[in-house]
């Protein structure tokens, strides 16, 4: 027998029928439906020809949790079961719900400056649901635009009682407005606490009847971010009886674009180019009245050399006839033919007295 006959070829046949079997085995049955391809390159891959590699996609990240407005301001359950005591529909406002309100709005004054982009977040609710359901409200962040007519200074001790939940030595200023955002505006009063200083928002205003009060009367707008309190029960200026909705202000900013038409802040344009104006007008003033006198002056001398007395009248030679005695320009008329004709008579009676003198010397 002859070596590499059929004996020698029998591991390449046996090799070439388990490739065959294994590639029967992996493909589907006729008829059975094939699997969809996996996403993003998942599965399995034929690398080579009886080799498979599995490749596993990267797990897809879980998307960012969005932080509400209620998270960002971060109330605690205690102070939440504070809120939720607060009495709505009475005439008492310093209580602990007060404190603890104006605690929160310290803290979202010093973790939240809301940008422009996000004021919208905020809440803007109608001024009959803050009436109707101040329960619904409470604790919640909200935004509003009012005009506001009056501000006072608060401190402990000063408008203010001591309070555990909030510091001593921090002031708070109380303003009164009404809403500016709707047709009813002027109907829609509202108290507003506020932990920052609205005189940067406001401008100046007129000391009012209180030591740390001032009244805008022009009512200027500012837009409010805050945190709601509850309704007070009050008597206004007339006498009625009305409802007040109370919040708790940690960011100001202007109400509208024409705030200029209000009273100039203390660090505003118009303030610093005050002294400028004021320099010009005092320049333009000036000019006038040295103009006005230069021109009175002018005419003046004209109308001086204009005027001539009848008696200074230019001679045929060029000359002007002066009068020997300058009082001689107010001698009456009648008076000086008076004169005249006494003068006169004088000379005629000399002449007669002096011709008989020589007469009787002649005859002597």
């Amino acid at each position: 027998m002859r070596r590499g006959g059929p004996v020698a070829a029998l591991p390449a046949v046996l090799l070439v029928v388990a490739l065959t079997s294994a590639a029967a085995l992996a493909a589907p049955a006729e008829g059975e439906p094939k699997a969809p391809p996996a996403p993003n390159g998942a599965g399995t891959q034929s690398a080579e020809a009886g080799v498979s590699v599995t490749i596993t996609a990267p797990p897809a990240a879980a998307p960012a949790k969005v932080r509400t407005m209620a998270d960002r301001l971060g109330i605690t359950n205690m102070e939440k079961t504070v809120l939720d005591a607060v009495r709505d529909g009475s005439r008492q406002i310093d209580e602990t719900g007060l404190y603890v309100g104006l605690g929160i709005a310290a803290r979202a004054a010093g973790n939240i400056q809301l940008n422009p982009d996000e004021w919208p977040q905020l809440d803007r609710p109608a001024y009959v649901s803050l009436l109707a359901e101040p329960k619904l409200w409470r604790g919640r962040a909200v935004q509003t635009t009012v005009s506001i007519f009056r501000v006072t200074k608060l401190m402990s001790g000063d408008g203010l009682n001591y309070s555990d939940f909030w510091p001593k030595d921090h002031p708070v200023w109380r303003m009164d407005g009404v809403l500016s955002d709707g047709p009813a505006a002027a109907d829609q009063p509202i108290m507003i606490f506020s932990v920052v200083n609205p005189g940067e928002f406001l401008g100046r205003g007129q000391p009012g009847a209180g030591k740390a009060e001032m009244e805008y009367t022009k009512g200027p707008r500012v837009r409010v971010a805050a945190v709601f309190y509850k309704n007070l029960i009050d008597t206004n200026r007339k006498g009625a009886v009305r409802a007040y909705p109370i919040v708790m202000a940690w960011q100001l900013s202007r109400g509208d674009e024409s705030f200029a038409s209000y009273a100039s802040p203390p660090d505003g344009l118009l303030t610093r180019l005050a002294p400028v104006v004021i320099l010009l007008a005092a320049m333009a003033g000036g000019f006038y009245l040295h103009r006005r006198r230069m021109t009175q002056m002018r005419q003046s001398r004209i109308q001086g050399s204009r005027y001539q007395s009848l008696r200074s009248q230019a001679t045929p030679g060029g000359a002007r006839d002066a009068p020997a005695d300058p009082a001689d320009r107010h001698v009456d008329p009648e008076l000086a033919a008076a004169l005249e004709q006494y003068l006169h008579q004088e000379g005629h009676d000399e002449t007669k007295g002096t011709a008989g003198a020589a007469g009787k010397n002649h005859r002597g």
